[in-house]
């Protein structure tokens, strides 16, 4: 399985990474791309990247592997890198202008009621 993913550079991605002016910290083996809203790309620190880790929102459709029942945290796809080199850059390219554009999540709202006795609805005297 692992025969048909290309291997990128490490270099090259951080290079579009930087271009495109996304925020990134250094984490232990990691490099986190961090876009609005908690969505974040993982890049591993390697001389060759085979697996770019996405999180916390959808990748454009044809870019990603969904991960099912394999995904961990927040991590619920990754890039798909089983194409010539310049294919898989176009779909990291199209995954981070996704990850910058993406809608907001929903926000989930609780409803709630608020009891107010008689008296506070009385006419005054």
């Amino acid at each position: 399985m692992k025969d048909d993913i290309t291997y990128i550079a490490f270099e090259k991605l951080r290079a579009i990474v930087k271009e495109l002016g996304f925020k990134t910290e250094e984490k232990k083996g990691w490099l986190r791309i961090n876009g609005p809203e908690r969505r974040r790309i993982y890049l591993p620190k390697r001389n060759q990247v085979g697996r770019i880790d996405i999180a916390g929102f959808a990748a454009p459709s044809g870019t990603s592997r969904k991960l099912g029942e394999k995904s961990f945290g927040a991590v619920k796809e990754q890039l798909d890198m089983r194409a010539p080199e310049e294919k898989v850059l176009d779909r990291f390219r199209a995954v981070l202008g996704q990850m910058a554009a993406a809608p907001p999540p929903e926000k989930k709202t609780v409803a709630t009621t608020h009891k107010t006795s008689e008296s506070q609805h009385a006419p005054k005297k």
